[in-house]
């Protein structure tokens, strides 16, 4: 059974775990970064070596492959979230017209 009162704290959290990331210089991904504007690109310093290129598009693309992945279920279920978490309180003011 799920709680419909954690939706908007999961989602705020979501949602604020991302636009810290893209606003911090955070290398918690490195050399992965999220950018400003919100794009996952991967650092200048790793893009002009090739080995590290390599090694990160190559070896690691597993990994990359499930980070992108979590990405997108994140960002899927932070819409799904948002959309049901807007019916939740269109029913709620009008079941409060109603009274």
């Amino acid at each position: 059974m799920q709680c419909n009162c954690m939706w908007p704290c999961v989602l705020y959290s979501i949602e604020r775990l991302f636009d810290e990331l893209s606003e911090s210089a955070c290398s918690a991904l490195d050399p992965l970064q999220v950018s400003k504007s919100g794009v996952l690109t991967v650092n200048a310093e790793c893009r002009r070596d090739p080995k590290s290129l390599f090694m990160l598009v190559y070896v690691h693309r597993l990994v990359l492959s499930q980070l992108l992945l979590a990405i997108e279920k994140w960002i899927l279920y932070a819409r799904k979230l948002r959309t049901e978490y807007r019916h939740i309180c269109k029913d709620i003011v009008k079941y409060l017209k109603h009274d």
